[in-house]
């Protein structure tokens, strides 16, 4: 199981987040979220705190009770920096929804709240999944924002819905499989590819309503299936592709 660190920035999707943690957390995954100011103003950190049974951050220069642990770590003895000690801990980083706000000033480098200082402090690989009007997702200044994280090997997921915050079984497929691929290693030649790509089956299997994939219009597409190549390894590109809007989700 993962540990993953949510980072919520505002918009009206924000409240989707919760669903998410919640989903997370029931299948075994340790969560801890940061919000932007901003996002306070449609979710509270109650509600995070609630599903999490971790503290919820905001600042950066706010003390964390946690000292930077995750459900079930142990907190350090000393009293760490919080923001870097909450994303050194990180396997993984999801930024969602992310604002174009937020999408500009992580392009920028910016640092100005904990949200862009836990992305620039991060060695674990960072998701970021877009959230705004269309006007605002599709202005040039957005795109070449998004760009710009996709050249420094951030993972921009879901990019064709930027209105909504897509389905929350869809976004956790998409951390559960990065951190497959981080820890398993699912190319062929590593000793424990075969644990990993049995691990990325489990969790496919049971998220996909059948052997056959869907577009839009409900229509049959079975060339997209199996995600699995005839050496039994995982078509990486491709399952991430396949997961991107138009799969329907059981």
């Amino acid at each position: 199981m993962a540990r993953i660190l949510l980072g919520v920035s505002g918009g009206i999707a924000a409240y989707k987040a919760l669903e998410l943690v919640r989903l997370a957390s029931a299948g075994g995954h340790e969560v801890r979220v940061v919000q932007t100011p901003t996002s306070r103003r449609f979710v509270g950190e109650a509600s995070f705190q609630a599903l999490t049974g971790a503290p919820v951050l905001v600042s950066e220069f706010e003390r964390d009770p946690a000292r930077g642990a995750f459900p079930g770590q142990r907190p350090p003895t000393h009293e760490p920096l919080s923001h870097l000690e909450l994303v050194a801990n990180a396997e993984v980083y999801l930024i969602a929804p992310a604002s174009a706000n937020t999408i500009a000033k992580l392009a920028a480098g910016l640092a100005d709240n904990l949200l862009c200082s836990c992305a620039l402090a991060a060695t674990c690989p960072v998701l970021v999944a877009p959230a705004m009007n269309n006007h605002m997702y599709e202005h040039a200044s957005t795109q070449a924002n998004l760009q710009v994280l996709r050249e420094r090997g951030v993972e921009v997921l879901l990019e064709n819905i930027p209105n909504q915050l897509s389905s929350a079984e869809r976004l956790l497929t998409f951390l559960e499989l990065t951190h497959l691929k981080m820890n398993f290693c699912l190319d062929a030649g590593h000793a424990n590819m075969k644990e990993g790509v049995s691990t990325a089956y489990t969790i496919l299997k049971g998220r996909i309503r059948s052997t056959h994939l869907h577009d839009n219009n409900g229509k049959e597409d079975s060339h997209l299936f199996p995600f699995f190549s005839e050496g039994g390894t995982i078509d990486w590109k491709n399952t991430m592709e396949l997961l991107r809007p138009g799969v329907c989700f059981a």
